[in-house]
């Protein structure tokens, strides 16, 4: 007989096991009782659940038991009797139960095995196992397997089960360490088709609880606040024993309050106690006597190698910081005199020491230490760089004792007790205090003052660097000072002006003093003409005829490209380069043709002031291959050049040949010469590449973010890569407050690291707070970037489309493995970097297509972007106007194209067809006319709706070739240009914008810029001075240039096209 005692059914019951067979019986009244003593007198939980179950619902057992109670208390049973009578008359019925145990591990060999309630065929299937499932399996026979299935005894074919050796029970020792060799997923059961609770990356230690199956395959493991299985064989046993890899902090806790107990130093050794986080991000760790917390990644199981010290002192007092990196912070201050120990690091700067100062380690500049001990007082010489004052202290509101003026030889006094950013000074007999940033210790130069005049107005600057401020205007006569400096260029002079010292080009100053008007007798190398101002709005007043004699006036402001000139009674403006100070010959000339310069060997042809050949009239060369506009002398083999540089000189005819070719039957003439270039297409590209490119060709291809660098919620991520770099050539401001008149702390450099903290948005304008080095202060926008790259593919090191800055949010579309696919538009305002939905940054491959002459059908559309953009297309106003149909506020502007193109020395049809494409055929809010207040502020924003209404229209202005219009603002930008250039019509717009471009690019003195290829990749100097960023712009501008050539009867088109290396 099998006895039970009520204190043991917890553990034991068996009552569990008999519950369908009691509930055959359970109608006799006598039984019911007997059941009911039990619950009162071993009144446990098993037994409630049991007796419960027997009823029909738990409601009647407790009305059962209620009513029940009295009864049975009176009688006189015992507890002991009530448990022979149970285990003499109910358990002496049945056979002993079996405590059942696995006795082997099954694997299923095939996809989809059922699992039934019996050993037959005809049984139900209460599941199914997939083929690698391992079960626990209690006995086989020649069909079938009994196993355990969800806690059930199970039945499965033999068949398809594979029976492994006999299975030990778990075992469990002491809890042990052990290491991840690889990531490794952390399940729910011992099967690899249970749940995943999460994954155990590599390096992460678990504690060890107890192995598992036939042959241990299994641990059962704890990690941080898991607990779970994982397959042995990723797993290795390892030392308690761990090592500081870097200098750590050892905390009461891991809270975010939790407060500092002790530092341990880079190397110590400690004992690994336990893991904690979600993630074993933190160890519980025992440092000598003390026990605290600390983030694991500061340790590692492997002792670091000793390192060689040597002892130094400090020469002054030292800052020391965490790291030698940018951004590093103050972790100590070392006195003046102080002996520390210099460690050897392989791979650290030379100029930065790692030091171990009592029981702190950090960085420090090199030049602070010494190997000899210091004496107690340090004299050293100093020069002023600016006036500046000395004090009585150092301390805030201290008295001032006197000014220093720059130059000024002072010696400083070491102090152990001063800041470093405040020097002891000896000077004059006063000992004080003064920044220690006014002092240097290089001696000035002896700087040599000299008097200039002004003979122009000449812009001052703030530097001599390309990019640099105008920071004042000298007017023409005025008197400065020039101030010698060493290594400056002989074309800038040092001035300093009404209290400011700038830079200005020498060329622009003269020892004498000028007269208020200077006249120089002048004459033309053509027919000119003369207009009433030099301004766009100019209006033709006369024209003077080629060799007529004329007077330059001097006018103080009056730009370097025109003259003032009196001819006879009228006064008016001319372009300079069709005057000359000798007289022109009465040669008589033939009718002006096209030619290609042509010296055998590719020598240069010699350029000559008269038609001869002497020791003294060359005035230059032109390269074999230029192509010149010439008027051959009539009986001579001499020829007046009518273009370029050295318009009105001679050249020898023997040197040329034509390079017109005329196609059959088509009334069309093709003239085609070739520049060339020092460099092969593939550094061309290259160039365009490392200067900023971009293009809409893969704006429907996936864009790629690497998952680390965002932190995502949904379909929204927000990039979290603190990392952002200085990308505005002069640097950038380091504002103390969000505000543009705030204060500086200092300019950042281009290509300087910053870490970004957070943004502030004041009004409608961003600024982001950053850290630089020490120092916090806020940025624009437009003058960083973030370093999280958008990837071309989930590679890293695939081509960059650009990058976003941090705190931006995207678009989550779609993940690939370790990377999120994402979209995102790029800010108004944000700098021409950030990655952008349709134009991302160009690849080399992108643009060699575009660069490449040689991949150009001669024949096609895009040969027009070689087209010489300074000869007239010959057309009229009434075919243009056929063309302008339906464009919008364009339409009817014929003649201001027309009458564009005489005054500017520009093609018409590239002027129209430029501004069919940047108005969207006459239809964007630049050529419908955007409203202005006073200032030439936009009103309405890109959607056209009206802004700030409680500023006044003043104007309505038009810009028709996007002039000014870049990417950061395009509308706004745009509208103050037009503004301040009065474009307050569609043709003043036409017009006006003829000149800017006429000057600022096709007929540019240095740049000379002729064709849309020279204008988008200024072959000459690639990656400056480019009208566009977009690689296509060039071919996208030729299909109006092209198709409006096509509706002409007749007409000559000159081509410039680039020849590479």
């Amino acid at each position: 007989m099998v006895r039970y005692s009520c204190l043991d059914e917890a553990k034991h019951n068996p009552l569990i096991y008999l519950i369908p067979f009691y509930k055959g019986i359970f109608h006799l009244p006598d039984f019911r009782k007997i059941i009911l003593s039990i619950y009162l007198f071993c009144n446990s939980t098993s037994s409630f659940h049991f007796l419960s179950t027997l009823y029909l619902d738990r409601n009647q057992f407790n009305h059962a038991l209620s009513s029940e109670r009295g009864n049975i208390l009176k009688s006189t049973l015992s507890r002991l009797g009530v448990a022979t009578i149970v285990s003499g008359t109910i358990l002496s019925t049945l056979a002993p139960l079996q405590s059942y145990a696995a006795t082997s591990e099954g694997t299923v060999n095939t996809p989809i095995l059922n699992v039934r309630s019996d050993s037959s065929t005809s049984s139900s299937i209460v599941g199914k196992l997939t083929e690698g499932t391992t079960v626990d399996v209690y006995t086989v026979n020649d069909e079938w397997a009994q196993i355990n299935f969800e806690g059930q005894k199970r039945y499965v074919s033999s068949t398809y089960l594979t029976i492994g050796s006999s299975m030990t029970t778990a075992s469990t020792t002491s809890a042990s360490l052990y290491v991840a060799e690889m990531n490794v997923n952390l399940r729910s059961s011992m099967s690899t088709s249970a749940s995943i609770e999460t994954v155990i990356p590599k390096g992460s230690l678990v504690t060890h609880l107890s192995t598992h199956g036939a042959t241990g395959s299994w641990y059962k493991v704890q990690f941080g606040t898991y607990t779970g299985y994982v397959a042995a064989r990723y797993f290795s046993e390892t030392s308690p024993s761990f090592y500081a890899s870097t200098t750590a902090v050892l905390y009461d806790s891991t809270g975010s309050g939790a407060s500092k107990i002790a530092t341990i130093p880079e190397g110590a050794k400690v004992t690994y106690l336990d893991s904690l986080g979600a993630t074993g991000s933190w160890y519980k760790l025992e440092y000598g006597s003390l026990v605290g917390y600390a983030p694991a990644r500061n340790f590692t199981a492997t002792s670091l190698a000793p390192e060689a010290v040597t002892t130094y002192y400090a020469v002054k007092n030292v800052a020391l910081y965490n790291s030698s990196g940018t951004g590093a912070s103050k972790i100590a201050t070392i006195p003046l005199g102080a002996e520390v120990k210099r460690v050897y690091v392989n791979g650290l700067s030379s100029s930065w020491y790692k030091i171990q100062y009592g029981d702190t380690v950090g960085y420090a500049a090199a030049r602070n230490f010494s190997t000899s001990k210091p004496e107690a007082v340090v004299k050293t010489t100093y020069y002023a760089v600016r006036d500046l004052v000395l004090y009585e202290s150092s301390a805030s509101g201290a008295a001032r004792l006197r000014t220093i003026q720059e130059g000024t030889k002072v010696v400083q006094v070491s102090d152990a007790n001063l800041s470093d950013s405040w020097f002891k000074i000896e000077y004059d007999g006063v000992t004080g205090f003064a920044a220690a940033r006014h002092f240097s210790t290089k001696a000035p130069e002896e700087v040599t003052i000299t008097p200039y005049f002004a003979i122009r107005n000449v812009a001052m600057y703030s530097s001599s660097a390309a990019g640099a401020t105008k920071i004042a205007t000298i007017p023409f006569g005025a008197k400065v000072e020039q101030l010698s400096q060493s290594g400056l260029s002989n074309s800038w002079f040092k001035i300093r002006y009404e209290g400011k010292t700038g830079y200005a080009g020498s060329s622009h100053f003269s020892l004498k003093d000028p007269e208020v008007v200077v006249k120089t007798d002048y004459y033309t190398t053509r027919d000119v003409v003369l207009y009433n101002r030099s301004d766009a709005e100019k209006v033709k007043v006369a024209v003077i005829p080629f060799g007529t004699k004329v007077q330059q006036v001097s006018e103080p402001g009056l730009t370097e490209r025109f003259f003032k000139i009196e001819y006879g009674p009228i006064t008016g403006y001319a372009t300079a380069d069709y005057f000359s100070k000798t007289v022109p010959s009465d040669e008589q000339y033939e009718e002006e043709r096209q030619v290609r310069i042509y010296v055998d060997g590719n020598e240069p042809l010699n350029v000559r002031s008269t038609p001869e050949v002497t020791t003294a009239n060359k005035v230059g060369t032109l390269s074999t291959g230029t192509i010149v506009n010439i008027k051959p002398i009539v009986g001579s083999d001499w020829a007046l050049l009518t273009s370029g540089t050295y318009s009105g000189n001679y050249i020898h005819t023997d040197y040329v040949v034509p390079v017109t070719t005329t196609p059959p039957a088509t009334g069309i003439t093709k003239k085609v010469s070739y520049t060339s270039y020092p460099m092969t297409v593939r550094q061309m590209a290259d160039r365009q590449v490392a200067q900023f490119a971009q293009t809409d060709a893969h704006r429907y291809d996936e864009a790629y973010l690497p998952r680390a660098w965002v932190s995502v919620n949904g379909s929204t991520g927000k990039i979290v890569k603190s990392e952002m770099t200085v990308v505005s050539g002069l640097g950038t401001a380091l504002k103390m407050t969000a505000s543009s008149s705030s204060s500086s702390l200092v300019t950042i450099p281009y290509g300087a690291s910053i870490q970004y903290v957070d943004r502030y948005t004041s009004g409608s304008t961003v600024w982001y707070k950053v850290k630089y080095g020490t120092m916090t202060g806020y940025v624009t926008p437009s003058s960083v970037v973030g370093t999280a790259n958008i990837l071309s593919r989930p590679i890293l090191t695939s081509h960059a489309y650009g990058q976003i800055n941090t705190g931006e949010t995207v678009t989550i579309t779609g993940q690939s493995g370790t990377y999120y696919t994402i979209s995102y538009k790029r800010p108004a305002g944000h700098n021409i970097r950030v990655f952008d939905n349709t134009w991302r940054r160009a690849s080399v491959d992108d643009l060699l297509p575009y660069v490449d002459p040689s991949q150009i059908d001669a024949n096609s559309r895009s040969f027009y972007q070689f087209l010489d953009l300074s000869k007239s297309a010959g057309t009229t106003a009434t075919t243009l106007n056929k063309v302008l149909t339906s464009k919008g506020t364009l339409s009817g502007q014929g003649q201001a194209f027309v009458d564009a193109a005489s005054m500017y020395g520009v093609n018409e049809v590239y002027l129209l067809s430029h501004a069919i494409l940047e108005t969207g055929h006459g239809t964007s809010l630049l050529a419908k006319g955007v409203p202005v207040d006073k200032d030439g502020n936009a009103l309405i924003n890109s959607s056209g709706n009206r802004i700030y209404p409680e500023r006044p229209v003043a104007a309505t202005v038009y810009n028709m070739y996007g002039i000014q219009a870049t990417d950061s603002n395009p509308l706004g930008n745009g509208a103050k240009y037009a503004f301040q250039q009065k474009w307050f019509s569609p043709k003043e717009a036409i017009i006006g914008g003829a000149y800017w471009i006429g000057a600022s690019y096709i007929n540019h003195p240095t740049y000379k810029q002729n064709t849309l290829y020279k204008m988008r990749f200024n072959p000459s100097s690639p990656g400056t001075h480019q009208y566009a960023t977009d690689i296509g712009w060039a071919a996208k501008q030729t299909t109006s240039i092209y198709n409006i050539y096509q509706s002409l009867d007749a007409y000559t088109l000159n081509f410039d096209v680039p020849k590479y290396q």
